[in-house]
């Protein structure tokens, strides 16, 4: 999968596994019987982790890893800068949000442009 399709969950997984987390775990948030209506999140060594969403969680490893982001207006999307890449070869990420678009920047980071489904 591209690491720049990376959403949600699945992209918040990615990021604990960059940040060396264990015991990570994609679980369903409420009792619904149908999979489909369910909701899920991510936890990590037995806590919610969700840096995609949670500025708490997202923006220490933002400054720690030195992602920069800023709004791009003409594409309406957040990008933000990998470390170690130039912008022209695969070092912005772009997503719908700050700490999206620096979470994928995190991930590329570590895993590069692809990752295993």
């Amino acid at each position: 999968m591209r690491t720049a399709d990376l959403t949600g969950p699945d992209l918040d997984a990615w990021v604990a596994r960059a940040e060396g987390r264990k015991h990570i775990a994609i679980l369903p948030m409420d009792a619904s019987d149908d999979p489909a209506e369910s909701e899920f999140a991510c936890f990590a060594d037995g806590h919610r982790f969700d840096p995609s969403v949670d500025p708490a969680l997202g923006q220490p490893i933002m400054e720690r890893e030195r992602i920069g982001s800023m709004w791009d207006g003409l594409q309406e999307v957040w990008c933000a800068m990998v470390p170690g890449r130039e912008p022209g070869l695969g070092g912005l990420m772009g997503g719908p949000s700050m700490l999206i678009a620096g979470m994928r920047a995190r991930v590329v980071q570590v895993y590069g442009d692809q990752v295993p489904t």
